[in-house]
Order: C-alpha cells, then structure tokens, then sequence
C-alpha cells in the first residue's frame, strides 16, 4: 500500500468504525485495499473476485451474504463504487426478528446506507480534513444511534452541501420506515392477542421469546414475566417438553394430546412446528394450542 497517500483514509476509516461498530473498506478497482476500519491494509490480500465489489466496480451497489470465518458468522456485504474507489461496509447479520424478516432486512439496508454516505468522506483524503466534514461526521454518527430529529446543515463546497443533501434525505426515510416497523409490530401483537388459540414461542435453547395472552390463561401465568425464562421454569408439563425437544431434533411439525392438572385439568391439543429466520434456519419452536376439554368431556 502507498502509505504516505492512503494513510489518512485508513485512520478515517478506523475512527468511524470504531465510532460506529461498522467495517469500512477502502478499496481500488484494482482490488487493492488501501483503508480498513479493523485491519492494517498491507496484510490483507487483494479483493477483487469479492462478489459484492466486483458489482461495485461495474457500476452498481454490490451486496453480498456469506460466512465469515474469522467472525464464525454470517456477515452481509455492501459496496459502491465512489470514483476511483470503492466503499465497503460489512456488519454481521443476526436474527433479532424473525416474524419480520424481509421488512427488518429492509430497514437493516437502509441504515447501512447513512454509514456509506459517511464512509464516503473518505474519497477526500487527498484535502484536509475541514470543518464541513467533521459536522457531516458528527451528523453521521447520531443518525448511526437513531436520532433523526436534527437535520444536517453544513456549508461548504457543491459537494459538501449535496452530500448533506442526501444524508437528511436518506435520514427522514429511514425515520419512516422505522415507524412503520414499529406500527406493524404494533399490528402483530395485537393479532396474537385477539387470538383464541394458545401461542407459545421458544427458541432453540428452550427459553421463551413470546407468549400471548390465549396461553397465558391456559397455565394461568404472567406474560410480563416469562420472556426469556426456560419452558420448563414456567410450564411444568413433561408432555409439552417433550414435544418442543422432539420437533428441535427432527425438523419436523408434530402433535400431542395433555392436559395442565391441578384440581380442574384442561385437555389441550398441542401443535409444533419449526420457526425459521430469513436465511431459512432452524431457530427454535412455534407451539400452538388448542383447548379441548369440552370435547373430552362429551367423550
């Protein structure tokens, strides 16, 4: 790497990275990487038959999926091409919402794109580092945390002002998509209450993420107080663990009859299926019940 040339893009990069916890990448269209938020740029190897960057030299934004194995995750990839270079962001992709899944992929890309605007602070390093960047910087960085309700104004050059343009732009859409995020999950937990089967979500480790109100009155418990508590700390019913242990080791839906006990039972059918998340992997237990006992009672 030409040190003396790139050396304050690289200390750009790791200032924001470190700011924000996103990898940034300054690379040539040689596949050359010259800045890196996390690694020294002479160490890491040439980059160019990276899928997302070979799309960002052509001219587009270039995304990717893949596994890290340096992280031992998944990490998502975003790319663009920005005159001679090329500016890549990459965060590691989790499954905090499942039920969401395309709308919160969605929202994830658009908050990318405020730290690829930042990152393209980085295309200045051949001019010093101004007033008008460090206030698009600091701009930059409360959007990163989410506040959306102070717009840039920044004076300066042409592209000084259009880049400040964009970013308030791209912050009042982000805002938006947000609050729709918000009102649907509004919307859903209201599905789940008005529903008159019991619904019971645990994720792969046996501890329960959601409980609606139908299930909370079938084993007569607080649904305020059960997130995260394991199935069998708050349901006491060997029937029902195995069920949700039998369906995490085989893949596959499955069915059974119980009943709660104590001194007036309820007979309840109970259904289990699979949850995925948007990459279509296992991470644990939908379970569906239905009570009975007027049935098994006529019986």
């Amino acid at each position: 790497m030409r040190t003396g040339r790139y050396q304050a893009a690289d200390s750009l990069c790791k200032v924001i990275g470190g700011k924000t916890g996103i990898r940034i990448t300054l690379i040539l269209h040689s596949g050359e990487v010259v800045a890196d938020s996390r690694e020294h740029p002479n160490l890491m190897e040439n980059h160019s038959s990276r899928p997302e960057v070979v799309q960002a030299i052509a001219g587009a934004e270039g995304m990717a999926l893949r596994f890290s194995s340096t992280v031992n995750e998944t990490m998502m990839y975003i790319a663009i091409p920005s005159g001679g270079f090329v500016v890549r962001t990459s965060i590691p992709v989790t499954s905090i919402d499942q039920a969401l899944g395309s709308t919160n992929l969605r929202i994830l890309l658009g908050g990318l794109v405020i730290v690829v605007m930042a990152g393209l602070i980085s295309v200045y390093v051949s001019r010093r580092i101004s007033r008008p960047l460090e206030h698009l910087k600091l701009g930059a960085e409360r959007f990163a945390r989410g506040v959306f309700d102070r717009k840039l104004s920044v004076s300066g050059s042409e592209e000084i002002r259009a880049l400040a343009e964009a970013m308030n732009v791209m912050a009042d859409q982000i805002s938006q998509k947000l609050a729709a995020l918000d009102e649907s999950r509004q919307s859903q937990e209201a599905i789940m209450s008005s529903m008159i089967e019991g619904v019971v979500a645990v994720d792969s480790e046996e501890r329960i993420a959601s409980v609606n109100r139908a299930a909370a009155r079938l084993f007569d418990i607080t649904i305020d107080v059960v997130a995260g508590r394991y199935l069998h700390e708050v349901i006491r019913n060997s029937t029902l663990q195995r069920l949700v242990r039998e369906t995490l080791r085989s893949g596959q839906p499955a069915q059974v009859e119980l009943s709660t006990g104590g001194g007036q039972p309820l007979f309840l059918q109970a259904s289990a299926s699979i949850m995925r998340d948007a990459q279509s992997h296992g991470i644990g237990v939908v379970l569906v019940l239905n009570d009975v006992t007027r049935i098994q009672k006529l019986e």
